[in-house]
């Protein structure tokens, strides 16, 4: 679904104002389109603009560095030559890859992108609530509606909860049930000035303050809310999910919506919300057979990605949010790490527990920073542009076992009765740039399969400390009852649908066959 929306309009001209943009090629290229990803540019209101200002960072929260406004121009290279475009951003140097560069500058028109909430509440309420008078196709049909959405239709969800945008024009509650899934801590520009909807980079206005569903309270700015306040001030019961991988944990945002700002504290549930953690999985299902390219934008890891296939996780949750609608049956307990219980721990604490895997891990981990857009910047209105960085958010992430692999969470048979170390992130291959940098901070985090030697000596050649194929499974046998017993214990606990448990152990089957045959080689 997409939204064609109009320009805002003042005294019948465009609104002209400061936008905030972000780009990061994969190669040297000389100009960059002035739009997030392939959307409509906001095009530039001045091309000489004297105080529009670039800088470029390596990595998300370290000081960025601004480069002189005589070494670039608003302008698009033809043939070798920089013609003046208001809707490119031109530097004869070149924009190198993996480096992360932030333009700010002034726009002319400000598209509505607020009216895409209107739009989908409204289409929404006339199928469930329209009269067949009215040419309403599935008139009397639905009795409840749950909305479900992955990556930026997740944060789209997450700031629609946050605005309670969920009533119609008569004051009527349009969905019973939000599933918003890998949006970890995010929200997002859906309804604001001079809005990019789908910019979801760190150190932009996607991770701000509130993240909990519940009331919680930052230290450091002393602010109080919540996502869900606005619904629980006026009673509604929205029933929740907020299901993450370990991605967005590495990401930075995801422990801060059931942990406090500092990293300190668990924040219990909000009484109509649950929310689960996939152990150590990526943001998005694993990629079956590992490799280590991504094929829609051959964006390329150091490892092969992660190929744990979380989906009988998304089947049985989603079951489990529908009885909690229609029956009221409560759903499986939230699992998730925990400061409570040790399971939350600093990203950087983990880098002992990799010693003697061959693996390269993150020499930097980046975390939330707090932004101040100024004082209308939960009115939809951002005021400081480039944004005021002050201090960190405490990020945390699961905690790993002597394998590498994660231990809080919902664990997949795959994680628990292990062919490899499955992590939540990978770095850049030195082919796409900026090798020391987490892959996937934009668009979302890529994790890594890390196979496991096949017997004892390829373990001592390889100077793995980890216990092989052959030392810790007697036969393939062996194997796929563990992981039986394993799928069936996820039944038992409703994190998983019976009826996935042949498809589990039949794609375990698979693994060993690779995994014990010399990795696809």
């Amino acid at each position: 679904m997409k939204i064609y929306a109009p320009d805002a309009i003042d005294r019948g001209m465009p609104i002209t104002g400061r936008i905030f943009s972000q780009f990061q090629p994969m190669s040297r290229v000389r100009h960059l389109r002035l739009a997030d990803r392939f959307h409509t540019p906001h095009a530039a209101a001045d091309t000489l603009e004297p105080d529009a200002l670039l800088t470029v960072r390596d990595q998300p929260d370290l000081e960025p560095r601004v480069i002189p406004r005589n070494q670039w121009s608003f302008a698009l290279e033809d043939h070798g030559v920089a013609v003046e475009d208001a809707n490119f951003v031109y530097m004869a140097a070149g924009f190198e890859p993996g480096k992360m560069y932030q333009l700010t500058y002034t726009t002319i028109g400000a598209p509505v992108v607020g009216l895409g909430y209107l739009a989908m509440r409204d289409a929404v309420s006339f199928l469930k609530y329209g009269s067949a008078k009215d040419g309403n196709p599935t008139a009397g049909e639905i009795d409840h509606a749950i909305a479900f959405g992955v990556s930026q239709s997740a944060r789209y969800l997450r700031h629609y909860l946050y605005m309670d945008r969920n009533r119609d024009e008569q004051g009527r509650d349009v969905f019973e049930g939000v599933f918003p899934h890998v949006g970890g801590g995010m929200r997002g520009e859906f309804n604001q000035r001079f809005g990019q909807p789908s910019k979801d980079l760190p150190s932009v206005i996607a991770q701000m303050f509130p993240f909990t569903a519940s009331t919680s309270t930052d230290p450091v700015t002393e602010e109080s809310g919540g996502v869900m306040d606005r619904m629980t001030e006026r009673g509604a019961n929205i029933k929740t999910f907020f299901s993450n991988t370990g991605a967005e944990y590495w990401r930075g945002d995801a422990s801060l919506i059931h942990i406090d700002p500092a990293g300190r504290r668990d924040i219990e549930d909000h009484p109509s919300t649950r929310t689960y953690h996939f152990s150590a999985t990526m943001h998005g299902p694993g990629i079956w057979p590992p490799t280590d390219t991504q094929a829609t934008d051959g964006m390329r890891g150091q490892n092969l990605l992660n190929s744990v296939d979380y989906t009988p996780f998304m089947r049985a949750l989603l079951v489990r949010l529908d009885e909690w609608i229609t029956d009221d049956t409560l759903p499986p307990p939230s699992k998730h790490p925990r400061v409570d219980d040790g399971t939350a721990v600093p990203a950087a604490s983990l880098a002992r527990a990799f010693e003697g895997i061959p693996v390269k891990f993150p020499a930097h981990v980046p975390v939330p920073v707090r932004l101040d857009f100024g004082t209308d910047q939960n009115q939809e209105r951002t005021l400081n542009l480039p944004p005021i960085p002050s201090a960190v958010y405490g990020s945390l992430v699961s905690d790993v076992n002597e394998d590498g692999n994660e231990i809080a969470g919902i664990t997949h048979p795959d994680v628990s009765v292990p062919l490899a170390t499955s992590t939540p992130w990978n770095l850049r291959h030195p082919d796409v740039g900026a090798p020391d940098q987490i892959m996937g901070l934009t668009g979302g985090p890529r994790g890594s399969t890390l196979p496991f030697a096949r017997n004892a000596n390829e373990r001592a050649t390889a100077g793995d400390r980890r216990p092989s194929i052959a030392e810790r499974y007697t036969s393939k046998d062996q194997y796929l009852r563990l992981v039986q017993e394993k799928a069936e214990e996820l039944v038992a606990d409703r994190y998983m649908l019976h009826e996935d448990i042949e498809r589990v152990v039949a794609q375990a089957g698979v693994r060993w066959e690779w995994f014990t045959k010399g990795h696809g080689e």
